[in-house]
């Protein structure tokens, strides 16, 4: 019997965590070593299959969004974590939260499975992300968002993925 991820859409979690490492280290450049990451992952879970490119996007608009207008520290998270027979992936960022009636727009987004228009540019990436999870493992799983994660200073943005460990 074939692994799961020789399917052209699944890859195994070390594969996904190795691009997004490519990823930071052109943002390393990209950036002059300004933005601080840190990927967190237990060596049992490299093997477990997930959707291709479902890490990456999500660190980009954080970096866009969060990270290149904040004045403050530049730091990502990933933590990858197995709790019960669910795969938890958290993405925080230290940057500049999500406005209050941006984020009621992309929670109501990622319930109702549609992308957000806003003025002439469709918000696809979130969307995509979250419309693939939910395709592939149930409407129970998908994406959240959390903005700000740090009450106190009122910054960071937090987008959780959960799917089921197979």
């Amino acid at each position: 019997m074939a692994p799961l991820f020789l399917s052209a859409k699944m890859v195994p979690l070390r594969e996904e965590i190795h691009a997004l490492q490519s990823y930071l280290s052109i943002i390393q450049v990209r950036y002059q070593g300004k933005i601080q990451s840190q990927i967190t992952v237990s060596p049992d879970l490299l093997e477990v299959p997930v959707l291709k490119m479902i890490l990456q996007p999500i660190v980009e608009n954080a970096i866009h969004h969060g990270i290149e207008t904040s004045t403050g520290e530049k730091r990502i998270y990933v933590q990858v974590e197995k709790v019960q027979e669910v795969i938890l992936i958290s993405i925080v960022n230290s940057g500049t939260a999500i406005e209050p009636e941006k984020l009621k727009m992309l929670k109501e987004s990622l319930r109702s499975q549609t992308p957000i228009t806003q003025s002439s540019r469709t918000s696809i990436g979130l969307s995509n992300i979250n419309n693939r999870l939910k395709l592939q493992y149930g409407s129970a799983f998908g994406l959240d968002i959390e903005s700000p994660v740090d009450f106190i200073t009122k910054t960071g943005t937090r987008v959780r993925m959960c799917f089921p460990f197979t």
